[in-house]
């Protein structure tokens, strides 16, 4: 059975959210170049730092570069027309999904799972006109989807860094779960099983055709999708294969590994029997093409470094008594000095 790497360490800071352990559970053998930590806040602050020959390094994630620079937002731009309550709507999913992703790294663990997180689920959607059942049922289908690949899981919630060969500038993301899953193909094939006896063919060679399975174990990167607002539809954009193409990146350039494909992966709405969705986004030298293209075009607006300021002034004793700092004199004077690093 998998062992956590360490205790995750999650401190929250007022609003403030700071994930200082760089994986939930990452096998023994994997161990990254760098260790990054995560902050996010509710002022909109959100990046993740760590550090290269002693300076910090501050960086934004791959999903707030490829979403803003991504041309592929009409459909998202139509969900938020279509729902004018669409942030608070967005707060709800992201509440789900994370309390999903707990479950789900239950699950792969083989350990059991904390009801308490099942109960707050529900509460969620009870209190937004959702399907009471849908987490459980969300369950018993990623209980089908382990089933099915025999996943073994190499990295939960793992926070990599990858650095442009080129350019040396760095992207960061936090990667939902590397493993190895067993994929079954199914190939039709022509089989001799004699020779014809009589008619027109009689003494040429007689064929059947055959479904032969062909099981290969891969290497993968998989990004949940909770699905939360219509489990009917599975709408996976370009945004989401830009995403895990940063993600593949970075697993290779961290670890001796090749990751052999991505994919997206959403429980289904089922009625009968568990079911859900794995969709593999196939890589071609287009992708690439595009992939490339976003990702010069985030560090020319650079993008990828993020820029903030944090106000300082917790009991303030007269008009000149606070501080404001960027996120790097912010991670040096307050992150690492609370020692959350």
């Amino acid at each position: 059975m998998p062992r956590k790497s360490k205790k995750l360490s999650e401190l929250i800071l007022g609003n403030s959210y700071v994930k200082d352990v760089w994986a939930e559970y990452a096998d023994p053998t994997l161990t990254p170049k760098y260790y990054v930590s995560r902050f996010d806040d509710k002022k909109k602050h959100r990046f993740y730092y760590f550090t290269v020959d002693g300076n910090i390094v501050i960086s934004a994630g791959v999903t707030t570069v490829f979403n803003t620079v991504s041309l592929e937002r009409d459909a998202i731009d139509q969900w938020k027309e279509n729902n004018p309550n669409w942030k608070q709507l967005l707060n709800i999913s992201s509440e789900f999904g994370t309390l999903e992703h707990i479950v789900y790294g239950d699950i792969l663990w083989k350990k059991k799972i904390d009801k308490q997180n099942l109960v707050t689920m529900q509460q969620i959607l009870l209190s937004n006109g959702g399907d009471i059942d849908m987490p459980i049922k969300d369950v018993l289908a990623f209980y089908k989807f382990r089933e099915d690949y025999q996943l073994i899981p190499l990295l939960i919630e793992a926070s990599l860094a990858y650095k442009d060969p080129v350019t040396g500038n760095w992207l960061t993301m936090t990667i939902d779960l590397l493993a190895k899953m067993v994929v079954t193909t199914k190939v039709k094939k022509e089989v001799l099983v004699g020779r014809y006896v009589q008619g027109n063919k009689k003494g040429q060679d007689k064929y059947k055709t055959v479904t032969e399975e062909i099981k290969e174990e891969r290497i993968v990167v998989i990004d949940f999708k909770s699905n939360f607002f219509d489990k009917s539809k599975k709408s996976f954009y370009e945004a989401h294969k830009m995403q895990l193409m940063g993600a593949k990146l970075a697993v290779e350039y961290n670890f001796d590994l090749k990751v052999d494909g991505v994919y997206n992966y959403a429980p289904n709405s089922w009625h009968t029997q568990p079911s859900y969705t794995l969709y593999e986004h196939k890589l071609t030298d287009e992708d690439w093409t595009v992939y490339n293209a976003y990702w010069n075009l985030a560090q020319v607006k650079k993008i990828n470094i993020p820029s903030g300021k944090f106000l300082l002034a917790d009991n303030p004793k007269d008009s000149t008594d606070f501080r404001i700092l960027n996120y790097e004199e912010y991670v040096k004077e307050k992150l690492i000095k609370d020692n959350i690093v």
